[in-house]
């Protein structure tokens, strides 16, 4: 399934990346993938990320595009749920002083 979302993808490429990183992290917790295939789906994801946005800033935005693309498009609901906005807007916010002393 991993391999759907790379190079097309599904929604936009900040919510595919973050979804192939999330699922290749599962997979290695389930002993399916090793670490070198992990660190593959990274750096790829990470030349992906960069090549499509030009900073933090733009990566959270387009993540929460996607997220509410994905209740849309994907599972149908009209738009995502006030809980998941909130955690997004929550999430942004927490990982504001990261951006600040990690390069993008």
């Amino acid at each position: 399934k991993i391999d759907a979302y790379r190079g097309g993808g599904e929604i936009n490429p900040a919510f595919d990346v973050a979804r192939i990183l999330w699922l290749s992290e599962l997979a290695r917790s389930a002993q399916w993938l090793d670490q070198g295939a992990v660190r593959a789906y990274s750096q790829e994801g990470v030349a992906r990320l960069r090549a499509s946005y030009r900073d933090w800033a733009s990566f959270a935005d387009a993540l929460v595009e996607g997220r509410q693309r994905w209740y849309l498009e994907i599972a149908g609901q009209p738009s995502m749920p006030a809980d998941q906005h909130a955690d997004a807007a929550a999430s942004r916010q927490a990982a504001q002083p990261l951006w600040a002393s990690t390069p993008w």
